[in-house]
């Protein structure tokens, strides 16, 4: 009966590390796209600024 529970707590641990891991990954993930459309639209209001500054 111990060894049972004490193996349930420990495959929920386990369990619980693995989908923190993936979750982490995934926020990741996303705030690194999310950084890099940022850029894309900063790159774009760069270009469209020196568009008029030429005009």
């Amino acid at each position: 009966m111990d060894r049972n529970i004490s193996q349930a707590i420990l495959w929920s641990l386990i369990g619980s590390t693995i989908l923190s891991t993936i979750f982490s990954f995934i926020v990741i993930y996303r705030l690194e796209r999310g950084i890099r459309k940022v850029s894309k639209i900063e790159q774009r209001l760069v270009d469209t600024k020196g568009m008029y500054n030429l005009v």
